[in-house]
């Protein structure tokens, strides 16, 4: 069986519109063109946001992004046992358990399909979805490394975001409904 790796917050779980919510607001997630989302903060947001972090409440309550659900399922009926590599918050103790039951309760994930690193190019996997640039390129590294598969593009894939736009040469996803076209040209 093949194994689909995929990230969490930004790829199946919208951690920046929510936590931009939650610090008032005036910053918009379009707005948010690098991956560091504190610098578009002021100072009072900032405070905001670490208390919000350190919180068991928001890291289990993040909402679903539009069709990951049924991508998750579509890359099971693919043929793809699914993996969700998920990089740990440590300003928050309960993070882990937090996570495992925001997987569990949308994606039936089990406590085998989860895989907390810091460093995703180590997880072995037949494609990877991640929408900060950095984690795919070094995990596409990783895995012509493993396979010396050189004559193909490795099947790491940039799931679109507004600070990941400047990154070409990858396969990239717009969104869940992308799903099926990306899938064909990694096969």
């Amino acid at each position: 069986m093949k194994t689909a790796l995929c990230d969490v917050d930004g790829v199946l779980v919208g951690f920046t519109p929510q936590l931009l919510r939650l610090v008032g607001g005036r910053v918009k997630e379009d707005a948010i063109v690098t991956w560091d989302i504190f610098e578009y903060l002021d100072a009072n947001e900032r405070e905001c946001a670490e208390l919000l972090l350190s919180a068991h409440k928001f890291w289990s309550d993040l909402p679903r992004l539009d069709g990951a659900v049924h991508g998750v399922e579509r890359l099971r009926q693919s043929g793809y046992r699914v993996k969700f590599v998920t990089s740990p918050w440590y300003g928050c103790h309960s993070w882990e358990m937090a996570r495992r039951e925001l997987l569990k309760r949308f994606f039936s994930a089990e406590k085998k399909d989860c895989v907390i690193t810091a460093d995703k190019a180590d997880v072995h996997g037949d494609l990877f979805i991640d929408d900060k640039a950095g984690h795919v390129i070094a995990w596409n590294k990783a895995y012509v490394d493993r396979t010396n598969v050189v004559d193909a593009k490795p099947p790491g894939i940039v799931f679109d975001a507004p600070y990941n736009q400047g990154v070409v040469g990858y396969h990239r996803m717009k969104g869940w409904s992308d799903l099926d076209r990306v899938l064909k040209e990694i096969e």
